[in-house]
């Protein structure tokens, strides 16, 4: 089972692509933020 695909398809069909892409660009900084730290 690929619980990964699951989300996004979840995702997919909930959020917008523009939000979608939003979100995973907020998460992208947050995390290399908190790797440069």
């Amino acid at each position: 089972v690929e619980r990964k695909g699951i989300m996004s398809a979840m995702l997919d069909y909930s959020l917008s692509r523009e939000q979608l892409d939003e979100l995973r660009a907020a998460h992208r900084r947050t995390r290399d933020k908190r790797e440069a730290d």
